[in-house]
């Protein structure tokens, strides 16, 4: 698929012959069939299908496995033009053939060019013009990226959250800057090394303002009351700036009027240095935000909390 270290540009979609064993999405997207399990799944699926003459709804994947075609469609499979109707849930199969989708290094997008390639860095809420030196740099340096079957445990997203668009439905998001999880149709499909950090690098040298750790996310770490519990977060797993994040949000709250309380708030999340600002956030999830001596009211904000400590 990339001979010439470049994702390729895919004019003709239909892919007929004996040898051919590839997976399709929407005619957009196209990768090797490395699954060798899938072709089998299908066939269990068709087994417990009824044929049909109605209407399959949306065709998402096409499988091609030699002489035999599979048209995955939302509610069922067409074989060789032959339909398949199957009434029960089809995601289990839709996951597994995206799954295939981790195969950056030799995927092949339909029609591609510069303009099919968007980079957002997420926390400034900011998107990147690409030129097209930066698409070949950018297209050469996937070509050289490997696909990691065993990723390392990172629970969050390194700031500055920088996502890539590949094409209309495929998002590559950098969780290290030389590490990237791939997403189609906001599923996971996998992960990716890149051989260096340069893409990262090279967005970086673009925009560096956007790379330089302001408030809450130049915090080195938050010390944690959680109830009887005290901790400190640092940025281990990028969990202090997923956490960030989360804070960061109360600034786009509306406040409410605070309400004076005697019953002591069951989290306080500050600065581990003791300065700026401190949070304390109460099971009704008021929270009072020290900095501006306001208070919020967010919905599951209390629980949400909670749910983020509780990952080991």
């Amino acid at each position: 698929m990339l001979p010439t270290g470049c994702i390729k540009e895919e004019k003709q979609t239909d892919i007929q012959n004996s040898d051919a064993r590839v997976i399709q999405y929407k005619d957009e997207y196209t990768v090797p069939l490395t699954d060798q399990k899938l072709i089998e799944n299908i066939k269990s699926y068709v087994s417990k299908s009824r044929k049909t003459h109605e209407d399959l709804g949306e065709s998402l994947f096409k499988v091609i496995h030699g002489d035999q075609t599979y048209i995955i469609h939302r509610r069922g499979i067409e074989v060789n033009s032959v339909k398949y109707l199957y009434e029960e849930d089809l995601n289990p199969l839709f996951n597994q053939i995206e799954n295939q989708f981790n195969q950056i290094n030799q995927l092949t997008i339909k029609d591609m060019n510069a303009s099919k390639i968007h980079i957002h860095i997420k926390d400034h809420e900011k998107t990147l013009q690409v030129t097209d030196e930066l698409y070949k740099f950018i297209m050469d340096e996937l070509a050289l990226s490997t696909t990691l079957q065993d990723p390392p445990m990172i629970y969050g997203i390194r700031y500055p959250y920088l996502e890539m668009n590949l094409g209309n439905e495929l998002v590559l998001t950098w969780i290290v800057p030389d590490i990237a999880s791939i997403k189609l149709r906001d599923h996971i499909a996998g992960h990716i090394k890149l051989s260096s950090p340069t893409i990262w690098n090279t967005i970086q040298k673009q925009d560096p303002h956007a790379f330089e750790r302001t408030g809450n996310f130049a915090v080195q770490s938050f010390k944690v009351r959680l109830k009887d519990a005290e901790f400190e977060t640092d940025n281990q797993y990028n969990r202090l700036d997923e956490l960030a994040r989360i804070l960061n949000q109360i600034d786009k709250e509306e406040p409410i009027t605070p309400v004076k309380r005697d019953d002591p708030p069951a989290i306080v999340i500050q600065n581990a240095s003791g300065e700026g600002p401190s949070y304390e956030i109460f099971p009704d999830d008021m929270v009072l935000y020290n900095y501006n001596g306001k208070a919020y009211k967010i919905d599951h904000f209390y629980e949400d909390m909670v749910s983020f400590f509780s990952v080991p």
